[in-house]
């Protein structure tokens, strides 16, 4: 009877083992990408930032070209 006791207790904590460690991994992986989002945000937000700096350049480039001519 002990035996059996003793093998439910084992399964009984195995499986709260496993749920919990499932459970640390989901949120782990949650903030995970949470924080490969806003990275990603800020990147793009960099790109676009620098894609109009270079098309201000291109302009005042041009502008100046154009008045030397």
């Amino acid at each position: 009877m002990n035996i059996i006791i003793g093998l439910v207790a084992l399964a009984a904590g195995a499986a709260g083992g496993y749920f919990y460690r499932q459970n640390q991994i989901k949120q782990k992986q949650e903030l995970t990408d949470e924080k490969v989002e806003k990275i990603l945000a800020e990147a793009n937000k960099k790109a676009r930032e620098l894609e109009v700096a270079g098309k201000d350049k291109a302009i005042a480039i041009r502008q100046e070209a154009d008045s030397e001519i």
